[in-house]
């Protein structure tokens, strides 16, 4: 290998340090895919006392080169990866390793087909540390950065890929009890705001007025102090005798940073459960957009449409 066929790859590893992933830091920064990378080996670098029978040269190796691959399509997050994803992704890193110096291009092709079989005890562990990291940079980023399917996916991936060792079952059910701890300490406080309604600030929700009466539930879902989503539930008495009550959903938002993590939803089913505390046989809501996220939104909430404005959802047979 020349100096310059030296560089050259160099030069094109350099490109991860700047393909971000999906998870971030501790401290918001988007992590990159480089990043990553060096993190997965030192963990197989510290577990060479673990694993006496392992060769932990082997599986670093493996770890510093397994998503060289994405170099050429970028990051894509386990749950939104398909075969033809990765069928292109493997076929550019084919390519590319074809084209390097011979002893380098061997090297290479021997670590990625033993990483792909997954037949030796050195790829299992390589892949079990690939997926454990991911888990570990979740629970040390602030929990409104995860993807709303995160919540459970958490709780439950990687659990298989380290089945076949025991240290590493257990190192994984210690990040669980991180996860958990995590949803539990850092979930949003959603709560009804009844007393005091003049001292919320709401204008930067989109809300445009204070609800003062009884019969009117201002909702948020706050963190840090900050109220991060709302939605008002107002109480409206039927005046046909014997007929129960209904309840109206309005000026449901939630703030641009935090939008698809649930925080809306979560509003949505505290009004609920205030809607049958009071008896009521169904909730209305209007919307304005006809936009599929947004109606989306509200059928996966349980409310159906025939006009997709309307929006209703039924709690019991009124009398």
């Amino acid at each position: 290998m020349t100096s310059r066929d030296y560089l050259n790859i160099l030069h094109f590893a350099e490109r991860l340090k700047d393909t971000t992933r999906h998870c971030t830091t501790s401290k918001r920064r988007v992590e990159s895919v480089a990043e990553h990378s060096w993190r997965v080996s030192l963990m197989a670098l510290l577990l060479r006392n673990e694993f006496p029978d392992i060769d932990i040269d082997r599986v670093v190796s493996m770890c510093l080169v397994h998503d060289l691959g994405e170099c050429f399509t970028g990051d894509i997050p386990t749950f939104h990866k398909t075969d033809a994803d990765r069928n292109k992704e493997d076929s550019l890193l084919n390519e590319w390793v074809e084209g390097l110096p011979r002893e380098v291009s061997d090297d290479l092709k021997d670590l990625y087909k033993e990483m792909e079989s997954q037949e030796t005890a050195e790829a299992r562990l390589y892949k079990a540390l690939d997926k454990l990291e991911a888990l570990i940079q979740h629970n040390e980023s602030p929990i409104d950065t995860w993807a709303e399917n995160e919540y459970e996916l958490n709780k439950t991936y990687a659990f298989d890929t380290v089945a076949f060792s025991d240290w590493l079952t257990d190192l994984r059910s210690e990040i669980l009890k991180d996860t958990l701890n995590k949803i539990d300490s850092e979930k949003p406080d959603v709560r009804v705001l009844l007393d005091n309604l003049d001292k919320i600030h709401t204008t930067e929700m989109g809300a445009e007025r204070i609800i003062q009466d009884k019969d009117h539930h201002l909702i948020v879902n706050e963190m840090d102090g900050k109220i991060i989503s709302s939605c008002v539930c107002v109480i409206i008495p039927n005046l046909t005798r014997n007929v129960r009550p209904y309840a109206f959903v309005e000026n449901v938002v939630t703030h641009a940073d935090f939008r698809g993590n649930g925080y809306a939803g979560e509003c949505l089913d505290y009004a609920r459960k205030i809607a049958e505390k009071e008896n009521c046989y169904k909730m209305m809501l209007l919307t304005g957009s006809k936009k599929s996220e947004t109606l989306h939104f509200y059928e996966k909430a349980g409310y159906n449409s025939t006009d997709k404005t309307a929006f209703i959802q039924w709690l019991g047979k009124g009398d």
